[in-house]
């Protein structure tokens, strides 16, 4: 049955009612599992290929995910704009969005059947030509697929939206496992790859049709070509910076691909693995944040954005801070952990490129994406950035290899990040008052600090242990030492310590409710 429009403001009156946090939970319970599953594919991968083939495996995904940044031109949080305002075609507007990638995927798949060499002037590997056309299918399929989960939460299923997270990555997982321990070839990985943006797609389009219109009505009436004018209008001022953006924030891996093998290019990819958990984090904050901010802003009530904003990246902080902080005093152990001895040379890359997973915190992009000031200032201010990021690192990797080519990267980025917050602190008025509810975050990093220094001796004692049981000792350590300090410090607020010791009551009240019923069944037997 297709829910109407009375149905999508109930729903979003209800929404506006519920907490940010337990929006932001649900997401980030969902996110949490997802990121679990997630690190089980490249403990397999990168144990089934040697390290060449690793390394072209490692070229393939991140030209894969350097064309979906940038073919993904913003043009899903049109959704959040134009479903609330034109509540009678919001299929239409979803079906706009896939029209879109549809058309963009289709021309980028035409270009890699019929131009699969263009990869050897990139990245010097001969091996990567004979794979390009499936992946410019992947590509497509892939892209469609970006909007799996936007839907539901343009229209505020956020359970729902958790279900698809857990089960895209559920499939994913066991896909790409299973062509790897099976097959053990490139080709099988990117024909799991075709399989599971399929199988995403067909999630998708069932969802659309089930809650937010038929699919089953006339071709020409699924497509709304003036509002689809009036989407790309919205979206593309700022896609075209956020494109830009990608371009440059992955600018470093293919110089590393241009000056290195595919074997050192291995070893730098690992280096900057990004920690899932703490970008997951950042997407469930925004996912959450978005819809609440886009409402303020048109009202005109940037004192509410100010202390949204702030209070969501105080919150993000809380958690974003420890878990990097763990990372680095066990960055040797954790790489060794995931991709066996053999990338040990990736722990001083990794080193360096952590200091990007602490930007996670910020959330500027959420608050420029819904201030149409800034809707060219991403594009405008990413144009004059490419240039310094080429500048910054070919010097980088002339003067200290790939070791120069990270420290360049993560300089630029940045750099970035302060002009972009500074933008963001002008145009809302933030004033030195404001800045006082971020100072929780002090208390944060003290009680960091103190568990870092708790978590040293103990590294040190069960030093000749196995990585896994040291990552496990010391992880439990830290978390234990962290919670009591941040509690005792006052790293949280008394609401949030209140709202914190009711989930827990509720939580312990369910299980034991459950654990009463289980023996009273037992004896009624």
């Amino acid at each position: 049955m297709t829910a109407g429009p009375q149905t999508f403001f109930s729903v979003s009156t209800e929404q506006k009612h519920k907490g940010f946090l337990e929006r932001a939970a649900w997401l980030t319970g969902a996110n949490f599992l997802a990121f679990a599953l997630s690190f089980i594919a490249p403990l397999v991968i990168v144990r089934v290929f040697s390290q060449t083939e690793f390394g072209t495996y490692k070229q393939l995904f991140q030209i894969l995910m350097t064309a979906l940044g940038a073919l993904y031109l913003q043009i899903p949080t049109s959704s959040y704009y134009f479903m609330p305002r034109e509540p009678g075609r919001r299929l239409q507007v979803a079906m706009n969005i896939i029209l879109f990638y549809v058309a963009a995927g289709s021309v980028v798949a035409a270009v890699f059947l019929v131009f699969p060499n263009w990869t050897t002037h990139v990245f010097h590997n001969p091996a990567l030509a004979e794979y390009v056309p499936l992946l410019g299918l992947a590509l497509m399929l892939w892209l469609i697929a970006t909007n799996v989960e936007v839907f539901p939460l343009v229209v505020g299923d956020f359970r729902v939206a958790s279900g698809f997270i857990i089960l895209s990555q559920i499939s994913k997982s066991l896909i790409l496992i299973g062509a790897a321990v099976i097959f053990g070839s490139l080709r099988a990985m990117l024909w799991a790859s075709i399989i599971q943006g399929a199988i995403q797609c067909a999630f998708m389009l069932g969802y659309i049709h089930r809650r937010i219109g038929s699919l089953a009505i006339r071709p020409d009436r699924l497509f709304d070509w003036t509002l689809l004018k009036k989407q790309l209008t919205n979206s593309l001022p700022y896609g075209a910076g956020g494109t830009i953006q990608t371009f440059v924030g992955d600018l470093h891996n293919y110089f590393a691909s241009y000056y290195f093998s595919a074997a050192a290019f291995a070893v730098y990819a690992n280096g900057c693995f990004q920690m899932p958990l703490l970008s997951l984090l950042q997407h469930s904050f925004s996912d959450a944040f978005m819809p609440e901010i886009g409402r303020m802003e048109a009202a005109g009530d940037y004192k509410g954005i100010i202390h949204s904003w702030l209070n969501a990246m105080r919150k993000l902080s809380f958690m974003v801070l420890p878990a990097c902080a763990l990372m680095f005093v066990m960055r040797y152990e954790l790489i060794i952990t995931l991709f066996t001895k053999a990338y040990a040379d990736s722990v001083p890359i990794f080193s360096i490129y952590m200091i990007n997973m602490l930007t996670n915190m910020v959330l500027i992009s959420s608050v420029m994406r819904t201030i149409a000031d800034f809707r060219f200032f991403r594009l405008k201010f990413s144009l004059l950035l490419t240039p310094l990021t080429f500048a910054a690192l070919y010097a980088g990797v002339k003067f200290a290899g790939m070791i120069g080519v990270v420290t360049a990267s993560v300089g630029v980025y940045l750099f970035d990040i302060a002009v972009c917050l500074t933008a963001v602190c002008l145009k809302l008025g933030v004033k030195r008052q404001d800045l006082r509810q971020l100072a929780p975050i002090a208390r944060t990093v003290a009680a960091v600090i103190v568990a870092m220094m708790a978590v040293y001796p103990v590294k040190a004692l069960i030093g000749s242990a196995h990585s896994v049981v040291i990552l496990a000792v010391c992880g439990m350590v830290f978390g234990i030492v962290y919670v009591i300090a941040a509690f005792a410090f006052g790293a949280l607020t008394p609401d949030e310590k209140g709202e914190l010791y009711k989930r827990l009551q509720n939580l312990n009240q369910r299980f034991l409710s459950k654990a009463v019923r289980k023996i009273a069944a037992a004896f009624a037997r």
